[in-house]
């Protein structure tokens, strides 16, 4: 029951974390500012200071949503996979007989023996 119970946990979260790995790697509203030319020294240097950082996080959030995607997408696969096996090896343990203890036999007489009790019968 536990482990039903278990694979089923471990299945959805799975699942959930292979839905989230799609959503993170279809997020494409990134958009970053254009570089453009001022009148002014000091508002193009500006302006253009922001438009190179806005590409760089741009470019970092790409990189970030990669690497999530990729890390739940791997995750929720292992967690679904192991969801689905655990059931499986639970039932072929559970279909084995248990194999009955062994019993011990009384030790038999060895041959030396008997034929001392033979020697002290005959005398």
């Amino acid at each position: 029951m536990v482990q039903k119970l278990r694979s089923i946990v471990l299945i959805v979260i799975g699942v959930i974390a292979i839905g989230l790995s799609i959503k993170c790697y279809t997020i494409n509203d990134l958009s970053y500012e254009s570089r453009s030319m001022y009148g002014g020294d000091a508002f193009t240097g500006i302006q253009n200071a922001a438009a190179v950082t806005s590409k760089n996080v741009k470019e970092l959030a790409g990189i970030v949503q990669f690497g999530f995607g990729s890390i739940l997408l791997v995750m929720g696969l292992t967690l679904v996979g192991v969801g689905m096996t655990t059931p499986m090896g639970a039932r072929r343990e559970n279909s084995e007989p248990i194999p009955a203890p062994i019993e011990e036999s009384p030790v038999a007489e060895t041959p030396k023996e008997t034929a001392e009790e033979e020697v002290k019968a005959e005398a």
